[in-house]
């Protein structure tokens, strides 16, 4: 199992006078799941990746008690902090859901947190505190402090001098130790370990008669030096243990002593992920809109056809929530910052932690978790992808977009082991018996900031042939000490922890747009009839009971610049009847129009009455509106003019004589709408007086064949494919028949996809690539086929509805809908570098424009430095003072270098020089990165270079690097550490980490 160390903030520490008794270890306890078979935590987890161990302490507090879980985790006793307790050959094996992996060590070894850091703080006084001047008396009393520390002790208090002996030295010693005791603050912890010290010192008959120094003490009143060197700390809650030595004996009776406190302060706690999809239960719901129409700004304001290019876009928002089972206060103590510091590297969230959880974008388990321990406040990111498709343009259209939005909901249940941190401070108080006049002292021996075991990791193990910032040689003190580089070792890389019960829920938003159609952008001014003279024909001498179907007169729509109004459909709309007055007309016996309710087409129907009436149409007042004027529909009385046929009955008894000759051509297609016979792209009957002269005379049709054909009010339509026969009738004469053909019913052809694409962004989302359907006949086709995509060249891989890139930068694919293929796109993918470039001069990163930027430059140190200043936004540091004598703060690179120190991303080449001029080579650059990201923990090791040893000073920065996809290396096997690094292999890092 590895382990990603996720996060932690600061947690309100506990304050309790109580003397707490050392706890034993137990499991972790567990939230509960679905099945009974689901794994339970064991009693330790262990990071393999960096040699942490996360141990468990049963603490029933985390919910309501902020101070009694921080009481549980400092005193519960642990196997792993033993000196009996070795880590197995196999680590791994530390993990095993049994347990059998983890070593029996004998319980009365076993120690706590906070009595292992009492034993290093005595040894620390032991070798650097001021003691006394006479190291008889030093040895004597360093002797009765370390046999009564909490390793060597089962109580606190007073302890018997009977039990103290030294051989050779003064027995009257007595020892006096507080146990571990709550303060409101660190000041406050000061003040009561001082009173226990004057109150031990006057128990044991110290004489001198003023704990403090006042005014008008004399030193040699004074028992007491008081410390005020931690004043400045802000924690509010603390812990601390004292131990004293008390000497009274011998010729001075005023009495003497040395004292020890250690004082443990703001506690943080973070949290400590497994990476194994079975220690979670995930529920996903979808839910989707039906879209949403739109104008576009694209549009065609000339009297002639364009070809458009049309932006589209696509958008995810995701907001992440979590909420963690915890006592409100804890709140205030988990903090961001502090996962950096943690053990011997930094936190890393991989892929496969977010993916755990649902994520798809830019949010991680890191931020969100952070939100959820303090007041579970909802993470929002968002990731846009745009791409451009040519759209023909009719003279006065507007583009219309459609806009569709899905919601996807991921609910995630787990477990959330927490580790506990803090911080360290050793003081010493003493009073010399070598001088009877001696005066007090006190001493702050050591500090353990951000993190007491991070800190002590740095300087006695990785430092430790160094001098560290108390003075502490820890070469020197652990050689001479030989239990303690194993306790030390211990105490570096051992966390306590405990667990509790957490929910992340991860909600995708998502919005995408697509071509709808077009709309026109002025609005209808008038409606004409097509050849006007062929219907005024027909209708100016109509007999008693002819038909006419007025659906089948052709009309056209114009807008005010006299140019065909885009969208105009003589179905939305009807004719209507109306006397000379003007007024309609619905029962007049000269004519009525009828509508057949199975074809739904109206018929002009002559009556027995002579007479004339007007047809006029009327477009329908909801289906006509504009760009120009959004949401307004054009009314009848908002037209210049509108269509009109005048309509001629002749009553007079009539039987028609002459002959009728049909022209033309017909072809339909099987489950169309029924079609018009007479007119345009169909046939033509022309009738003829017996003397052959064409005469405006109406027909009637009919069909040869009594199946798979359908005549009707002039109109036709078929059910099989094959050929027909209609006829033209006028009275009783008829015309030839004359051959129409029935072609097979419409059915998908072709597909069709954009012939290029540019792709900027990591991914390209295929659904949203626009796809055309057709049928065999070239018309468009709507179908419920689904589309399926597929990489014909370059590489890359479709998951998940998402075209992923490889390495090349031209990727082929086309689409296939049911059975049919579409043509080819190519996708031009933007290379990294170029990218990186792009991102640089856009952020300012640099100055230099493409041409300029010299990618294959080398880069100095004050260079590098500079570009992740302005990476990081040109942030003004505190102050322009640095060590650096080689750097003067108003040259260019001034701010970025004092920024750099200030936020430890460089220490200089040496204590007091920067090198500015220096050529950086890889190996610096990756540290600066490594380091201002807080020295990340490395929990996975994502690399292999052969030429980076885990000696190295710049190991663990390259092993975050790789891990992180900061670097991939020269090589798949070399890094090239010392080599020089270029402009563009610095840009593209720090592009990386920024993308990251």
């Amino acid at each position: 199992m590895s382990m990603r160390n996720v996060m932690r903030e600061g947690v309100k520490p506990l304050a309790t006078g109580m003397l707490v008794g050392l706890m034993a270890l137990s499991s972790f306890p567990t939230v509960a799941f679905a099945g009974e078979s689901d794994p339970q935590m064991g009693e330790v987890i262990y990071d393999c990746a960096q040699g942490l161990t996360y141990y468990s302490v049963d603490s029933s507090h985390i919910e309501d008690s902020s101070r009694l879980f921080f009481q549980d985790l400092m005193t519960g006793k642990t196997k792993f902090l033993s000196d009996a307790y070795t880590v197995p050959g196999n680590p791994a094996d530390l993990n095993k859901a049994d347990g059998s992996g983890v070593p029996d060590v004998d319980s009365s070894t076993w120690e706590s947190q906070a009595s292992r850091w009492q034993e290093l703080g005595q040894v620390i006084q032991g070798t650097y505190g001021s003691g006394t001047g006479d190291s008889k008396f030093k040895a004597d009393f360093d002797y009765a402090l370390g046999e009564h520390l909490a390793t060597r002790r089962d109580t606190t208090g007073e302890v018997s001098v009977e039990d103290v002996h030294r051989s050779g030295g003064d027995d009257d010693y007595y020892v006096y130790g507080s146990g571990f005791t709550s303060a409101s603050s660190v000041a406050d912890a000061v003040d009561q370990m001082e009173d226990d010290i004057w109150a031990a010192y006057r128990n044991a008959g110290g004489g001198r008669k003023d704990q403090k120094d006042t005014k008008d003490d004399r030193l040699d009143d004074v028992a007491i030096e008081e410390n005020t060197a931690l004043d400045n700390y802000t924690s509010n809650d603390v812990w601390y243990m004292d131990i004293g030595a008390y000497k009274t004996s011998g010729k001075n009776k005023k009495g003497h002593y040395q004292a020890l406190g250690l004082i443990f302060s703001d506690f943080k706690v973070s949290t400590v992920l497994p990476d194994d999809d079975d220690y979670y239960t995930h529920v996903k719901n979808n839910a989707a809109s039906d879209g949403e129409v739109f104008l576009s700004d694209l549009k065609n304001e000339t009297n002639r056809d364009i070809t458009g290019a049309q932006t589209l876009t696509s958008t995810v928002q995701e907001t992440a929530t979590s909420t963690i089972n915890r006592n409100t206060s804890l709140a205030q103590a988990f903090n961001m910052s502090r996962t950096a510091t943690m053990g011997a590297g930094g936190s890393v969230v991989v892929a496969k932690m977010n993916s755990s959880f649902g994520f798809t974008m830019g949010l991680t388990t890191t931020g969100t978790i952070q939100a959820g321990w303090t007041d579970s406040e909802a993470l929002t990111d968002s990731l846009t992808n745009t791409y451009t498709v040519n759209v023909p343009l009719e003279p006065y259209t507007n583009v219309l977009l459609k806009q569709y939005e899905s919601t996807t909901t991921t609910t995630t249940t787990y477990n959330c082991p927490v580790a506990l941190e803090f911080d360290v401070a050793v003081v010493e108080w003493t009073l010399d018996p070598s001088n009877n006049n001696a005066k007090a002292d006190t001493r702050v021996l050591a500090e353990f900031k951000d993190s007491a075991a991070s800190d002590l990791y740095q300087r006695a193990i990785v430092e430790r042939s160094l001098t560290d910032g108390d003075g502490i040689n820890w070469n020197s003190l652990i050689g001479s000490n030989t239990t303690l580089e194993k306790r030390v070792q211990q105490l570096a890389t051992s966390y306590a922890t405990s667990t509790t019960g957490a929910t992340m829920e991860v909600t995708d938003n998502s919005v995408t747009q697509e071509v709808y159609g077009k709309e026109a952008l002025r609005p209808l001014d008038r409606v004409s009839v097509n050849h006007a003279a062929l219907y005024t024909a027909r209708l100016g001498n109509m007999r008693p009971g002819d038909r006419f179907v007025v659906n089948n007169i052709a009309l056209s729509g114009y807008n005010d610049q006299n140019a065909s109004y885009y969208g105009f459909n003589k179905l939305n709309g009807h004719w209507i009847l109306v006397d000379d007055t003007g007024d309609e007309v619905t029962d007049s016996p000269i004519a009525r129009l009828e509508k057949n309710p199975a074809s739904g087409l109206t018929s002009l129907v002559a009556g027995d009455q002579s007479g004339t009436l007007t047809l006029r149409y009327v477009i329908d007042e909801d289906a006509y509106t504009s760009s120009l004027y959004p949401g307004h529909y054009t009314t009848n009385d908002e037209l210049s003019r509108t269509a009109t046929l005048e309509v001629h009955v002749n009553a007079a008894p009539e039987v028609f004589q002459g002959f009728i000759a049909v022209s033309g051509e017909l072809t339909g297609i099987v489950g169309d709408a029924p079609q018009a016979i007479e007119g345009d792209d169909a046939l033509t009957a022309t009738v003829y007086d017996p003397t052959g002269k064409e005469v405006a005379q109406a027909v009637t049709w009919e069909a040869q064949e009594l199946t798979g054909i359908t005549v009707e009010d002039g109109a036709v339509s078929f059910s099989v494919p094959g050929t027909y026969h209609v006829r033209a009738r006028v009275d009783d004469v008829y015309s030839d028949w004359c051959a129409v053909t029935a072609q097979p019913a419409r059915a998908l052809g072709k597909a069709e996809i954009p012939e290029s694409m540019q792709l900027n962004t990591e991914a390209l989302q295929m659904s949203d690539v626009p796809v055309a359907t057709y049928d065999q006949y070239g018309d468009e086709f709507a179908t419920d086929e689904p589309v399926e995509w597929f990489v014909v060249s370059g590489g890359a891989t479709i998951e998940d509805g998402m075209l992923v890139p490889g390495d090349s930068g031209t990727i082929v694919v086309e689409a296939t809908v049911g059975d049919v293929t579409s043509n080819r796109m190519t996708v031009s993918v933007t290379p990294e570098d170029t990218k990186a470039v792009a991102w640089g001069i856009d952020k300012g990163v640099t100055t230099m424009d493409f041409d300029n930027f010299d990618g294959d430059g080398s880069c100095t140190r004050a260079m590098a430095v500079t570009m992740m200043w302005r990476a990081a936004g040109c942030p003004e540091p505190a102050s322009l003072d640095t060590p650096f004598t080689d750097v003067d703060e108003n040259v260019w690179y001034g701010k970025a270098v004092a920024w750099a120190y200030e936020n430890g991303v460089t220490d200089g080449t040496t204590p007091t020089t920067f090198e500015p001029g220096s050529t950086v080579s890889r190996a610096e650059i990756v540290t600066f990165l490594w380091k201002q990201n807080g020295r990340g923990i490395i929990i996975a090791d994502g690399s292999s270079f052969q030429d980076v040893r885990s000696t190295d000073w710049f190991a663990r920065a390259v092993k975050w690097a790789a891990n992180r996809g900061v670097v991939i290396g020269t090589s798949p096997t070399t890094f090239s550490p010392f080599e020089n690094c270029t402009r563009q292999q610095i840009m593209l890092m720090i592009y990386r980490n920024a993308m990251r």
